[in-house]
């Protein structure tokens, strides 16, 4: 015992429950202010009334729960570690497919070469590309003939000849032969661009178990709440019961109704299944996409 405070003692772990939730239940309180002020009965709001209340319950009800506020806390946070360890690792993967693409073009001005950044390119500018180098941008052959790698877009393993008015894409690969290319766009708008873009949009689409557990939220937390307010009221009102110990019963309620594990689930998953893809050369349109995988029987080629 280091505290003991209206006939309530407080122990060393006591204290370590309440720096727990303080420092680590900041954002989620935050967010169930918010969603209060909006009059939003929202899952938020239900981890806060569960947090904050195991503290009232612990200090005034001589019940020592601020094991299970902290808990709470320590979940939701260690769920927000885990997503962001995704997102930061499927970052890394668009960064290597950022890689693909060289950072400098060969342009041919009034019969002169001159090296300018990639980003410099403009549509309709004539673009040399030697034997071994990548091809910078977007763009139509319209001098020479070569074999071009396209395994870093396509996945293709076997070269690809390519003569005059062929299209090459940004990122793959002269094998040999000089080219002379128009620039059909600049890099930003290359075909590597959009599927980095596509990529990043993916892990913000939300998926169809995302949308159900929203769903599910909006009806489930008035449940709740109305169901705690009940048994911390009812017994003291109707039944003549002592309120301290039904105030805790009702705060307990909320505790165990939270469903901080289901509310995590879904959106750590499909980050993590993108990402994982995206790092071993599979590129997911869309959480949807990845969901959709799970029933397919059979696949066409």
């Amino acid at each position: 015992i280091i505290l003991n405070w209206q006939g309530t003692n407080f122990y060393v772990s006591d204290i370590a429950f309440l720096v727990s939730i303080a420092v680590a239940g900041n954002v989620i309180i935050k967010n169930g202010f918010r969603a209060l002020k909006k009059l939003n009965l929202s899952i938020d709001l239900l981890m806060t009334s569960a947090i904050l209340g195991s503290i009232v319950a612990s200090i005034f009800g001589g019940k020592h729960i601020f094991m299970e506020g902290a808990t709470l806390a320590f979940l939701y946070n260690f769920a927000e570690l885990l997503e962001d360890y995704s997102i930061q690792k499927a970052r890394g993967s668009l960064r290597e497919l950022k890689d693909l693409s060289p950072d400098k073009a060969v342009l041919k001005r009034d019969g002169q070469e001159k090296e300018v950044p990639v980003e410099e390119v403009k549509a309709g500018e004539r673009i040399i590309i030697r034997p071994g180098s990548k091809v910078p941008v977007d763009g139509e052959i319209v001098e020479g003939e070569t074999s071009i790698n396209e395994a870093p877009i396509t996945g293709e393993s076997i070269p690809v000849d390519k003569s005059i008015g062929e299209e090459v894409y940004a990122g793959t690969i002269n094998q040999q032969g000089y080219l002379e290319v128009e620039a059909g766009s600049p890099s930003s708008e290359s075909t590597i661009s959009q599927i980095i873009e596509m990529v990043e949009s993916a892990e913000r689409k939300k998926t169809r178990h995302e949308k159900f557990v929203n769903k599910f939220s909006s009806y489930y937390t008035p449940v709740v709440v109305l169901a705690a307010v009940a048994v911390a009221a009812i017994p003291p009102i109707f039944l003549a019961q002592p309120w301290a110990s039904w105030f805790v019963r009702g705060i307990t309620m909320l505790v165990l109704a939270c469903p901080c594990a289901f509310v995590i689930s879904t959106p750590v998953s499909v980050v993590s299944g993108i990402t994982s893809a995206a790092k071993n050369g599979v590129l997911i349109e869309s959480g949807t996409t990845l969901e959709a995988m799970s029933e397919v029987k059979v696949m066409a080629f």
